[in-house]
């Protein structure tokens, strides 16, 4: 086997291997959002998340002609 044919045989198997390795992550990503989720209920302040929501978004409706404006009872 010469120079030649052993480079292309090594390329091809490098690509094999690079393609088995990314076909491993993908179905590991799979795995692990087929599987089921542990949510824990507590009881908190929707204020709070209200608050942090709109902190969050908040730099997305600056410069438009939106505003939030916080009302208490």
């Amino acid at each position: 086997m010469n120079k030649k044919e052993n480079d292309k045989d090594h390329e091809e198997l490098k690509c094999i291997l690079d393609e088995a390795v990314r076909i491993t992550k993908s179905i590991k990503h799979l795995l692990n959002f087929s599987r089921p989720l542990n949510i824990t209920r507590d009881k908190t302040n929707i204020n709070c998340i209200i608050e942090k929501a709109v902190a969050d978004v908040k730099f997305l409706i600056q410069d438009k002609k939106y505003y939030c404006k916080k009302i208490t009872s």
